[in-house]
């Protein structure tokens, strides 16, 4: 049975490939740009509590800024917190809020370019905003 799942699973892919336009990069493109794409994890909160960091100019430092989404097409971004036990003891929820500013800060330095979607659901109404 598991072999004739792999083998139906590459004449499919097989099929899917021959029926590919004749420009694979223009195909690919008109894709990307009718998806919403999202990304699940991204470790640039902590670098944006830097003054010197300004998310709105392209860095090569740095996980992600906005003109690296925009080139990209990226339409929904995860911010993570990362709070280190040992660096923070007793102090977790306060950082936690501390990043947690850091970004509604930046939020509101871009309006119109980011939006805060604390719920699945408001992915849609943020990503309106491309």
């Amino acid at each position: 049975m598991r072999t004739r799942s792999c083998l139906l699973l590459s004449t499919l892919l097989a099929c899917t490939h021959v029926r590919a336009a004749e420009d694979p990069a223009t195909e690919a493109r008109t894709l990307h740009q009718s998806l919403i794409v999202f990304d699940a994890h991204c470790d640039t909160v902590m670098r944006l509590e830097d003054p010197k960091v300004d998310f709105a100019v392209r860095s090569e430092e740095g996980h992600l800024d906005l003109p690296r989404m925009a080139v990209g097409g990226l339409d929904v971004q995860v911010f993570a917190r990362w709070i280190e036990p040992r660096n923070w003891p007793d102090h977790a929820a306060r950082r936690t809020l501390q990043l947690a500013d850091v970004m509604i800060r930046t939020i509101e330095r871009h309006p119109g370019r980011l939006a805060l979607a604390p719920a699945s659901w408001l992915f849609r109404s943020a990503v309106s905003l491309r």
